[in-house]
């Protein structure tokens, strides 16, 4: 008999008399293990954070991936992987669970059980118990260069003992939580993945949509990315939801991203992988109970910015509940205090809409209002103790300002928040606390030129003092108004604005003076010297007789300024020069800036340009150290007038220059 094969044969047994069965046993595969998972191909940006990937393979065996819910750790992870061709030994993944909606995180005994499974371990070769299985895994890696991902761990407890020991493997690990104790231990790497930049977020919506309608949509599109706020698990369901509906126009979409009471429903999908408030729960519940309160709690917060001071007033051990907020990236902390995304705040206050009763929330807003309240009030004594104080009730301690430059760091900071607080206030009939929030901005905004904040918040802050029936109220806030309305040119809304204060019945003798001068400051501006001169002088007559010497300055400044515009430039050096002793002995630098940059105008006028240029230099000096960025843009620019005049084109230029950059930066 022929006994030789013939044909394609992958396997030839070969046997004499065969006796029994015989079995058949497939060897090993020697293809390297391929177990990266399917991403999206919607993957855009990243750039800096693939590149700092490929970078520590050659650097360090770990890098960690932390960021918080949604912002595209795993998506990251794997798409580095897959497109990595550092690892010709294999590509290992492992979901860890430690944050899933469901089930309890993968214990380190089993992670190891299916890495040496992985690896195409016979299960009767396994050891039993943790330590071997890890020393064995670590043994068959040793020299391999392979990729493992360790995904969604729960902490660094969950992933120390998968760690390879020293050799090629590169180890890739995200999770929510910041794992701190890898870097500690073991000299992990890290990446802390943040927002996508708006330009990536918009191309990623467009890869759902299409190009042409996102070119049609461009203003929706805009404002979809703004919405969703960087994070790429929002936009995409967003963007998938948009194309679920090719021929609809987007304004739904915006709108529901834009109200808060459908922004987070608007972002689910019929997964929970795609559902925004299921994957943000999977963090929330892995919240000790102390965390997990100052985390509601911050949901009723306006601003998306809170400083450690007002998370104190909100929780008894505030800080070892943002230090567990922080490691679980559900807030991150910045230089000015710690930020809470809007999508993640947006589910904050869900929750604590459930989960808080009335009272306690009732509670929580009027702490956070009176802390704004009570510390802005301290802050802006120290930016002008010469303004006349309004009456507050007793509050909480507010935290220690130390002095000017103090007040001004701290309004940088919070200016945006107590603003937003300003809003709430007027939102929740908190309205004493509507009308005194705004009123303790004035001076800061009017320092960096922020004239439509001050309008819009001193219009809600006139609706409340008017709710109230105070008549004091409504003279304060219609005063601030009025100063609002005359920087922005608003001039004839300035005037009525002072008009009515004047109508008010029972107006005390420093408030009629200080209305009448600034509404001769009103007329000065509409061009109308006559009432102007009218009103400043029954003003200067009040303040005097009122020995009132800050009121005495301000109007006798202004009288010159109404003197330069009539022409009557010697007039108008005379009565600066009565104004600047009168600022001095008060220490009013305010008012000696504004006096100093007055008389370089009337000195100019008489062609005295070296004297009114030294004014100038003087004037800018001073609004510097006050940081009076408006203002000091603008005596840049008489400055390069007056320098102009002189014939020094260059000098002149550079001041331009420094007034455009000022401007610049207080629109950013």
């Amino acid at each position: 008999m022929d006994n030789r094969p013939h044909g394609a044969h992958s396997t030839v047994l070969h046997a004499g008399a065969v006796y029994g069965n015989v079995h058949l046993h497939q060897t090993p595969s020697t293809r390297p293990p391929d177990q990266l998972p399917a991403v999206t191909r919607h993957f855009v940006g990243r750039a800096p954070e693939t590149d700092h990937l490929t970078t520590a393979t050659d650097q360090a065996r770990v890098c960690v991936i932390d960021g918080p819910p949604g912002v595209g750790k795993t998506t990251l992870a794997v798409h580095w992987g897959k497109a990595s061709t550092a690892f010709p030994d294999g590509k290992l993944y492992m979901d860890l669970k430690g944050f899933a909606p469901s089930g309890d995180p993968v214990d380190p005994a089993q992670a190891a059980l299916m890495l040496l499974s992985a690896l195409r371990i016979p299960p009767d070769r396994i050891p039993a118990d943790l330590g071997t299985r890890t020393a064995l895994f670590r043994d068959l890696v040793h020299e391999q260069a392979i990729l493992v991902i360790l995904d969604n761990a729960r902490d660094s407890d969950q992933v120390l003992p998968l760690l390879p020991g020293d050799g090629r493997c590169f180890t890739v690990i995200t999770s929510r939580r910041r794992l701190s104790a890898l870097s500690a231990l073991y000299g992990a790497d890290h990446i802390h993945l943040p927002p996508l930049e708006p330009t990536d977020s918009r191309t990623l919506i467009t890869g759902y949509i299409g190009q042409e309608r996102a070119t049609a949509e461009k203003p929706a599109i805009e404002r979809i990315a703004r919405l969703c706020a960087g994070l790429p698990l929002a936009l995409s369901i967003a963007a998938a939801t948009a194309a679920q509906r090719p021929t609809a126009a987007l304004a739904w979409l915006v709108s529901d991203l834009a109200d808060e009471r459908t922004r987070l429903s608007a972002l689910s999908l019929d997964a929970p992988a795609a559902d925004m408030s299921a994957v943000l729960s999977w963090s929330y519940y892995r919240l000790t109970a102390p965390a997990a309160r100052l985390f509601r709690l911050l949901g009723l917060h306006p601003g998306d910015t809170v400083s450690a001071d007002l998370a104190a007033v909100l929780h008894t051990d505030s800080r070892s509940a943002l230090a567990e907020l922080v490691s679980h990236n559900l807030v991150t902390e910045s230089a000015t205090g710690y930020r809470v995304h809007d999508l993640v705040r947006a589910y904050a206050k869900e929750r604590c809409m459930a989960d808080e009763p009335e009272d306690a929330r009732e509670a929580a807003v009027t702490a956070m209002l009176d802390h704004y309240l009570h510390t802005a009030f301290r802050a802006d004594r120290l930016l002008n103790s010469h303004r006349k104080p309004i009456p507050l009730p007793p509050g909480p301690g507010a935290p220690v300002i130390a002095d000017y430059a103090a007040a001004i760091e701290w309004f940088t900071a919070e200016i945006d928040n107590l603003l937003a607080a300003a809003r709430l206030a007027a939102a929740t009939r908190h309205r004493e606390r509507a009308w005194q929030l705004p009123w303790t901005a004035v001076n800061f905004l009017y320092l960096h030129g922020r004239w439509q904040d001050s309008v819009a918040a001193q219009r809600d802050a006139l609706g409340a003092a008017r709710a109230l029936g105070d008549t004091v109220a409504v003279t304060r806030t219609l005063r601030g108004l009025a100063r609002a309305h005359n920087e922005l040119g608003e001039c004839e809304q300035a005037r009525d604005c002072y008009s009515a204060v004047l109508d008010l019945p029972d107006a005390d003798p420093n408030t009629l003076a200080d209305t009448l001068n600034g509404r001769a400051g009103s007329h000065l501006r509409l061009g109308d010297l006559g009432a102007a001169q009218a009103d400043a002088t029954e003003a200067l007559r009040r303040y005097t007789a009122l020995d009132d010497t800050i009121g005495r300055a301000s109007t006798v400044n202004l009288l010159g300024r109404i003197a330069t515009r009539r022409g009557d430039h010697p007039g108008a050096v005379a009565l600066h020069g009565r104004a600047l002793p009168l600022f001095r002995a008060k220490n009013d630098r305010y008012g000696q800036a504004n006096a100093l940059a007055a008389l370089a105008l009337a000195l100019r006028g008489l062609g005295r340009l070296v004297p009114a240029a030294t004014c100038q230099v003087r004037a800018i000096a001073e609004q510097e150290a006050l940081g009076t960025h408006f203002h000091l843009a603008d005596t840049h620019r008489e400055l390069a007038a007056t320098l102009e005049l002189l014939g020094e084109p260059t000098a002149a230029r550079a001041h331009r220059e420094r007034a455009q950059r000022i401007l610049a930066e207080l629109d950013r």
